[in-house]
């Protein structure tokens, strides 16, 4: 009698297309440009969201990898395939997201009321700390995206290595 798969084994290739929809998603949401005609006081909601999208895309890219893993039936904890795939379209979509952040830094005071300026403040502070975050994760991103590669021409070397012998 063949063994039946749990309801999670089932649905975990369903799932795994589910996150890959929240991962694109969440990359639109950062590089999302901030409509004309939108208040000033609102800027901060969207900074926030944002920023929100940008954790979430990370996280998920990761968590594919391991549901993969756990597909697979593979003990190993690292990531690897559908992370490093996506690495390059975090760091793309971060530096957008950090040029659209720019904008709410350079917001114009001259058409906010009185009664708005702390919010459009608040937003840029919010800016300016998104924009010093996103740095520092572009740098992780790279230095994973870097690490990655010369572990994959270790690897590869390694083994080339080994079937000349």
């Amino acid at each position: 009698m063949a063994k039946k798969k749990s309801f999670r084994k089932q649905n975990l290739p369903e799932y795994i297309e589910k996150l890959k929809t929240v991962v694109d998603k969440d990359l639109e949401i950062m590089t999302k440009e901030v409509e004309n005609d939108i208040d000033s006081d609102k800027y901060y909601n969207i900074l926030k969201g944002r920023r929100m999208a940008a954790n979430d895309a990370i996280s998920m890219s990761k968590k594919i990898d391991l549901l993969h893993k756990d597909i697979e039936g593979i003990k190993d904890d690292s990531v690897s395939s559908y992370y490093r795939k996506t690495i390059p379209l975090l760091i793309e979509s971060l530096k957008e997201m950090y040029s659209l952040n720019g904008n709410v830094i350079d917001l114009n005071n001259d058409f906010v009321s009185e009664e708005k300026l702390h919010n459009v403040i608040r937003s840029r502070k919010e800016a300016a700390d998104d924009c010093d975050w996103i740095m520092v994760k572009i740098e992780e991103l790279e230095s994973e995206l870097n690490t990655k590669e010369e572990n994959i021409v270790k690897k590869s070397w390694a083994k080339r290595a080994a079937e000349s012998q």
